[in-house]
């Protein structure tokens, strides 16, 4: 009677549990990807779309190399793709979009505006360490609400016009904030008092889940903050008004 046939073992060490130097080599290599990707996130929390792709590139690698080394069974199918093991799991990093950056990216008109706020909140950081940053903040500033003018009305989507207003409103308050004289710390003042208004208005007209969305959380946190401060801001170096 002849014996029955064995089925080959799908790896070289099915029973001992040993690690090959081609198995060590992928999980450093995974280990190593996640761990930049770690530290890139914290110097890079706002990644552009283009950069935002090469990350998951990248952490897809990372991810398939990992996964090439852990034992188990796993397929994944979606549409005319299948795929199964670390090409599996790769294929799911890749495909996982929860934020919805890449499935729905931004167009040019936001682009810019997003790199004119990452500008402007960078120059918001330097002038509250004491880099002299004022002239540039209100040149990017203007340069921010002229974007957000220019564009047409349905290019710009609405959870960043509302980021937006609420972000002039922040700077606004800090410009009134370093005013050297009344009239400009009055100016700022009514601009950021206006632009708060704004965004409080689109909030409200906003439909749910734009009001769910990221950019108006942070942006409603940004306008309680502003509560606390007081509506008219005056420089100390300003003259005292005189009354009539």
């Amino acid at each position: 009677m002849p014996e029955p046939a064995t089925v080959p073992p799908i790896c070289d060490h099915p029973h001992t549990g040993a690690l090959t130097p081609q198995m060590l080599l992928l999980a450093g290599l995974g280990v190593l990807f996640v761990s930049v990707l770690l530290v890139i996130v914290i110097v890079v929390p706002e990644p552009k779309p283009n950069q935002a792709l090469v990350f998951r590139v990248v952490l897809a690698l990372g991810a398939a190399c990992i996964g090439g080394v852990l034992p188990g069974l796993f397929h994944i199918a979606a549409g005319w793709l299948k795929a199964g093991g670390a090409v599996g799991l790769m294929v799911l990093v890749l495909l996982l979009d929860p934020s919805g950056r890449l499935t729905n990216p931004l167009n040019g008109h936001e682009q810019n505006i997003a790199d004119l706020q990452a500008e402007l909140a960078d120059l918001r950081k330097r002038s509250a360490v004491g880099v002299q940053a004022e002239e540039k903040m209100q040149a990017t500033t203007s340069a921010l609400e002229q974007a957000l003018a220019k564009a047409p009305p349905t290019a710009v989507r609405d959870d960043m016009k509302i980021q937006v207003a609420a972000d002039l409103a922040v700077t606004h308050v800090a410009l009134a904030s370093r005013a050297t004289s009344a009239s400009e710390a009055i100016r700022h003042s009514r601009a950021a008092s206006e632009q708060a208004a704004k965004a409080q208005a689109a909030m409200q007209k906003a439909a749910p889940a734009v009001r769910a969305s990221p950019r108006v959380v942070d942006s409603t946190a940004k306008l309680e903050a502003l509560k606390r401060v007081p509506s008219r801001i005056v420089s100390p170096t300003a003259p005292p008004t005189t009354g009539r």
